[in-house]
């Protein structure tokens, strides 16, 4: 019976949206929660099946049952953990973790009838994933017997679970086993089971797991199934890049010999992660140095663009310091105090900069030649303007003197005289004196003989 997409199944709790997978005897449907709305995957098993008898489909379902008990009883990342397990109108219903990730037979098969390698890291990653999941089963006397890449799937973070509990041995007890689809003593997928599983009804140890998860990385490292290969055939053969490490452990956990091969996930596990670790710490040793090589390399660029900078800010101050000294050594006889200015520029730059002290020394008496120079001329000045001002104040005087000369002459003609001759005692040459002297005496006389005519 199959289930169309939007029926609602487990007591209608789930909503079925796709059917994802499908056997001989279940399918597998992506649903919906419809209260948590989380998607699950559901495996169903139904009552009856199509050319089975009853005592085979009682195994399935018992098989189914024991599915669902362990993966409700260990609570592992790298398992595929069960929710809910339930049975309606005879079907049963197996409700789990969904898997995004696909498995990993796509991954190896990504197109029908195309083989392909996986990276290294990549089969690291997914063999040590599987091998902490084994170490779980193991570590309960569970021996998965099973494994093989379809029962391998990867969550949204492409982390490696291993599914379908079915075939798996019980400690001490009876396994699930199915005479109907697995003719040999033990059940399992043929290309993934250890010797003693195909060929044996012993009980199974742990390390029938470790061969079947060598096939399978065997297999990720090739792209070819270990058992189709020569007895014996080192995984290196086929593949240069993988280390002899991971060759050696391979050979290891493909030993025809159990009690040859690490005996369960968890030494498989410690294998992987102890050589991850050690590349790892290479890895960051090989950061560091390369870290510190390329720091090296840019101090010594760094340094040398720092030299170089040096370089040219010493040959932009020398000929700036050039440019001040010619043109100090220029102006030193017409401006000796700029020329020292420019002087103490260089000196504060560079004391000790060729004949600098001697256009010192030079610019220096120059400046007090100048200086005794203007402090004569500045005296001469004074000089100068006391005679003027000596001058102007006597030109002043002699034009009040000529001036009360003119005005006295008919009133007192003898003072205009003495005042005559007071300005003569200056001037001979002052305009209009003789003349006015002239006229003066003039009167004078006519003055006098009006007296010495009046006396006769």
């Amino acid at each position: 019976m199959d289930y169309e997409t939007g029926a609602l199944i487990c007591g209608k709790k789930y909503r079925v949206e796709r059917l994802i997978g499908e056997g001989a005897f279940a399918q597998v449907y992506l649903v919906t929660h419809l209260n948590l709305n989380i998607q699950r995957a559901v495996k169903v098993l139904h009552r009856q099946m199509p050319g089975v008898g009853s005592n085979e489909v009682s195994h399935y379902r018992e098989r189914f049952r024991m599915e669902a008990q362990l993966g409700a009883r260990i609570a592992s990342q790298y398992l595929i953990k069960v929710y809910d397990f339930e049975e309606e109108d005879g079907v049963l219903y197996l409700v789990m973790e969904y898997a995004e990730g696909g498995n990993l037979y796509e991954r190896l098969h990504p197109s029908a009838g195309v083989n392909t390698a996986l990276p290294v890291q990549e089969c690291l990653q997914v063999a040590l994933d599987t091998a902490k999941g084994l170490a779980e089963l193991h570590k309960l006397d569970i021996v998965h017997r099973d494994l093989s890449p379809k029962n391998i799937l990867f969550d949204e973070h492409s982390r490696a679970k291993i599914a379908d509990l079915g075939l798996a041995q019980m400690p001490g007890g009876p396994s699930m086993r199915s005479v109907l689809s697995h003719p040999g003593p033990h059940p399992g997928a043929p290309a993934y089971m250890s010797p003693e599983q195909e060929t044996s009804e012993v009980y199974l140890t742990s390390a029938s797991d470790i061969y079947g998860l060598g096939c399978i990385l065997f297999e990720m490292l090739s792209g070819r199934l270990y058992k189709g290969q020569r007895p014996g055939m080192r995984v290196k053969e086929l593949r240069e890049d993988v280390p002899g490490w991971l060759d050696e452990l391979v050979a290891r956990m493909l030993a025809k010999n159990p009690e040859e091969r690490p005996w369960d996930g968890e030494e498989v596990a410690k294998a992987i992660e102890t050589k991850l670790n050690e590349e790892e710490k290479n890895r960051l040793e090989a950061e560091k140095l390369e870290k510190e090589r390329q720091e090296a390399i840019e101090r010594e660029k760094k340094e040398q663009e720092e030299a170089q900078r040096q370089k040219l800010e010493l040959e932009q101050k020398q000929a700036q310091l050039k440019k001040w000294f010619e043109e100090a050594k220029r102006i030193v006889k017409q401006e000796p105090l700029h020329a020292l200015e420019l002087i103490k520029r260089i000196e504060s730059e560079e004391p000790n900069y060729p004949n600098l002290k001697k256009l010192n020394e030079q610019a220096n008496q120059l400046l007090r030649k100048m200086e005794r120079q203007e402090a004569q001329q500045k005296k001469e000045a004074e000089e100068r303007a006391k005679e003027d001002e000596a001058r102007r104040q006597l030109e002043n005087s002699l034009a009040e003197w000529f001036a009360e000369a003119q005005s006295l002459i008919q009133n007192d003609p003898e003072k205009s005289l003495t005042l005559i001759q007071q300005i003569k005692k200056y001037s001979f040459q002052y305009p209009g004196l003789k003349e006015l002297e002239d006229e003066i005496r003039s009167v004078i006389k006519s003055k006098q003989d009006e007296i010495e005519k009046a006396r006769r």
